[in-house]
């Protein structure tokens, strides 16, 4: 899940008009009588796969596969054209988006995960060793892990490429890895962010060469900061929070400008710097909360001091939900996905949730709303105030909600 909605939030950051070219409708299979036996794969798949591509930030998509074949199953249309449980939601969605226009609404995200083809590149290399590189572990574990902490917190976010400025000045917050390789340009183009006012976090190891293996210290000559890098366990403590942690390696600044963020024993592992327009916090050690709450608090208190506006809330953190507005209208994804225990023949109970909604910060002011959820057609009549202190949600064990909220 994560992987997919990070994919289509790539897709729409990078791209003029994000358009998935396939969405699959069902699942290939050797022999598919036994695999819907004992996998099945129904309407609730295809709503959630649809609400996913939609939160992403989607625009346009082609179904895959909406017909069955021999080795398919779970398509909207059996292979003799019978009429599947998914074809009615597919129509029903399809009908709702064109009668409401919902292309037109944009995600609400003001951080940037930013992403670098070359440590891209690097992570798919494999070491006979087995041990990771400072880059692989980055972009393996710290980036993937910084991405589902930032759907538990319920921040949306966009997946720009370093390479590519027009994508990366969209967010006032960046979050971007680095390693002991990055090319002048987009070392000069980070400092020149920083100069601007962006706020930009950096994590990994500061750059002492290019990708043709020249020294190139843009970043740390800006920063005043030098780096011993040695990749090892250390419990670091900062900002009220402990927590053991991959260290990329201990840092060494001249900078006035600055404040200690991080150590590890006496050793500095976390700085701040107030010398340029925006802040710039750089951080030797991976802060992805892998499920630990006091790395989760850490992350959110820089977040926090960015003055990062959280717009929806659920009361169950497994839940994904995201907004996303136009001038008038707000629209409300969930997702929920709980798998159920196969071999055990059980399927998980509804999950119960509590969702909250800042209408006013999105722009709509209207006392009374409605929420029409776009694959059912179900309608709930409420109020803003009401949705701001949190209306229930029932949610399956792969489930996904589309509600346009409007003005009653």
């Amino acid at each position: 899940t994560s992987e997919n909605l990070e994919r289509a939030r790539h897709l729409r950051t990078v791209s003029a008009f994000p358009y998935l070219s396939e969405l699959p409708v069902g699942n290939w299979s050797y022999n598919p009588e036994r695999s819907m036996k004992y996998y099945p794969i129904g309407a609730d798949a295809t709503r959630y796969m649809i609400t996913l591509a939609l939160a992403g930030g989607v625009k346009g998509m082609t179904y895959h596969m909406l017909a069955g074949r021999d080795h398919w199953y779970g398509a909207a249309l059996a292979s003799d054209g019978t009429i599947q449980e998914s074809y009615e939601l597919i129509k029903s969605l399809n009908t709702s988006a064109q009668e409401n226009d919902i292309c037109t609404f944009n995600p609400v995200s003001e951080i940037g995960l930013v992403t670098y083809k070359p440590y891209t590149w690097e992570s798919i290399l494999e070491d006979s060793s087995m041990k990771k590189s400072p880059t692989q572990h980055l972009m393996s574990n710290t980036m993937p892990g910084i991405s589902r902490d930032l759907d538990l917190l319920k921040f949306d976010y966009g997946v720009p490429d370093l390479s590519v400025p027009s994508s990366v000045e969209k967010f006032k917050t960046l979050i971007i890895p680095i390693s002991d390789v990055m090319d002048e340009n987009e070392q000069k183009f980070i400092v020149d962010l920083a100069k601007k006012g962006h706020n930009i976090i950096l994590i990994g190891v500061l750059p002492q060469y290019d990708t043709a293996h020249q020294s190139c210290t843009v970043l740390s000559s800006a920063l005043r900061c030098k780096m011993t890098v040695g990749m090892n366990l250390g419990h670091v403590s900062g900002e009220g929070q402990e927590f053991t942690s991959m260290l990329f390696g201990t840092l060494r600044v001249t900078e006035k400008r600055k404040r200690i963020l991080a150590k590890v024993s006496q050793k500095v592992v976390g700085l701040s710097y107030s010398k340029f327009k925006g802040n710039v916090i750089l951080l030797a050690f991976d802060p992805s909360s892998e499920s630990n709450h006091h790395k989760m608090l850490f992350l959110e208190n820089i977040l926090k001091g960015f003055k990062i506006k959280r717009y929806v809330e659920t009361s169950n953190p497994r839940i994904r939900a995201v907004v996303q507005s136009r001038e008038k209208d707000v629209l409300l994804l969930l997702m929920n996905s709980n798998p159920s225990l196969q071999f055990k023949g059980e399927i998980p109970s509804p999950t119960q949730t509590a969702v909250k909604v800042d209408l006013k910060a999105l722009g709509l002011k209207s006392a009374k709303i409605t929420m029409t959820e776009l694959f059912s057609g179900e309608v709930i009549n409420t109020t803003a105030t009401q949705l701001a202190d949190g209306i229930p949600v029932t949610m399956t064990h792969l489930d996904g909600r589309v509600y346009l909220i409007s003005k009653k």
